[in-house]
């Protein structure tokens, strides 16, 4: 069977031309010269995309509920690829990682009154000029060097910048390799001298940098009526279908705990001294095995959780388990400027 490809013949040389080359010449030929791109675009590329969208109406006079609705307008529908319950859940939340970076981004900004500061003379602005043989000073007839800056902006000094919009998850310290690179990028040269070509005494380059958050939310673990967490199977189905009971009570002991769990208590209460760390993985019963050691101990007991909602299931759990002493669940507090969550405490008192 024969396949006909389409055959793209563009003279523009960009920058994102040149990077696909150098990565891998097979690669360049697949996406510029026979067309052939990714079904699935890469999460990177896609939100970087959006929100440089973004940045691009409110220069252009949008207001930031405006810009920001056109950041994610690509977001509405999701693509045919993204179906399954676990996809479509990383897709709105991509979607809802670009809308509040761009919230937080104008609002900051609007606070500092950058936009006072400086004149916007050019936003994405394309270009398209020779490419020059330095020692010939004659132009090849194969291609166009060509590219879209972010903007070319005018301080108050009347200085000319050019400003370059970046999205990362890298370190953005002083003295991180992210600066290191960006001052040897091929691509913030290849645009200055486009800009001076076209009239615009460029002085300096102004990076705009957004650094993407390295988090994502947590799937809180559905519990049944006996405190434990409910496994389901590829259909949704539980795994375990017999009484929670009977699947307890099988192997174990006449302290109605699994033969593991006792050894493991026993050995965390006898060697206290050395203030132990119990670690199990995942459906070994934690909260059992815990509840059991502040019972025996029978002293006071501070449970810590790291969210609120696992320490309301944990607080559920050990009344389940029935404890000797009263639980009193408070959560502390942390001031706006210690950037680190606030823990949830469960206090067992005596």
């Amino acid at each position: 069977m024969t396949v006909s490809l389409p055959v793209v013949e563009s003279p523009l040389l960009t920058h994102s031309r040149m990077t696909s080359f150098k990565t891998c010449p097979k690669k360049h030929f697949f996406e510029y010269e026979l067309g052939i791109r990714p079904e699935k675009e890469r999460v990177p590329l896609r939100m970087g995309s959006a929100i440089h969208l973004g940045l691009e109406y409110r220069a252009k006079g949008c207001s930031p509920s405006d810009a920001i609705g056109v950041a994610v307008e690509g977001y509405n529908q999701p693509p045919q690829w993204c179906q399954a319950e676990e996809q479509l859940f990383d897709w709105w939340v991509e979607r809802e990682k670009v809308a509040r970076l761009l919230a937080g981004y104008f609002w900051y900004w609007e606070q500092e009154g950058m936009w006072e500061e400086f004149e916007i003379v050019e936003a994405e602005g394309s270009f398209s000029l020779p490419l020059t043989n330095p020692e010939t000073g004659r132009s090849t007839p194969s291609f166009q060097l060509g590219g879209k800056r972010d903007k070319i902006i005018r301080s108050m000094s009347g200085a000319v910048k050019l400003m370059e919009h970046k999205t990362c998850s890298e370190d953005l310290g002083v003295d991180s390799d992210y600066w290191k690179r960006l001052r040897i990028d091929q691509q913030i040269s290849l645009y200055t001298v486009a800009a001076r070509s076209q009239g615009h005494d460029i002085e300096s380059i102004l990076f705009d940098v957004i650094r993407k958050p390295s988090i994502r939310p947590s799937q809180i673990p559905l519990l049944d009526d006996d405190g434990l967490k409910v496994v389901l199977d590829g259909d949704g189905g539980e795994v375990a279908q017999r009484p929670i009971s009977e699947f307890i009570f099988d192997s174990l002991g006449e302290d109605g705990m699994r033969i593991y769990q006792s050894d493991a208590v026993s050995a965390v209460i006898r060697n206290l001294h050395k203030r132990p760390i119990l670690v199990a993985p995942t459906g070994s019963g934690k909260t059992v095995m815990a509840t059991d050691i502040a019972n025996r101990l029978n002293a006071r007991t501070l449970w810590v959780a790291h969210r609120r909602e696992l320490r309301s299931s944990s607080a559920s759990a050990l009344k389940i388990t029935k404890m000797n002493s009263p639980i009193d669940v408070d959560v502390s507090r942390c001031s706006l400027m210690d950037a680190r969550p606030a823990p949830a405490l469960l206090r067992i008192s005596t």
